[in-house]
């Protein structure tokens, strides 16, 4: 693996991590095979399918590999994770909330 390359994935994997430890790794509609990746500017949809992970980025259609394909194979790993998931969800909403409370902009 060249520098460029090891650089890159080292990048992608910190990523990822920060995605997970976020809840930005959402299933999308319940399912197991479909998640919704919420990058600082952008929303990714990751599948699964027969073992291998493809994401909708432009990163990943250039290097085979991205920080939200990456994210969603270490949550694929987790023994515990939809109790993680939901945990790391319900942490994000709840923050999103205080903001939107914040700004003046939540009203039920």
């Amino acid at each position: 693996m060249n520098q460029e390359m090891d650089a890159s994935l080292r990048r992608a994997i910190n990523k990822a991590v920060k995605y997970l430890e976020e809840g930005r790794v959402v299933p999308f509609g319940g399912r197991r095979d479909v998640f919704y990746v919420i990058s600082k500017e952008r929303r990714h949809l990751v599948r699964v399918k027969e073992g291998r992970i493809t994401c909708s980025c432009d990163g990943f259609k250039a290097r085979g590999f991205c920080s939200h394909a990456l994210a969603v194979w270490a949550l694929l790993m987790m023994g515990e994770r939809e109790r993680y998931l939901e945990e790391k969800i319900r942490d994000r909403l709840a923050r999103e909330i205080r903001k939107l409370r914040s700004t003046g902009d939540f009203r039920i």
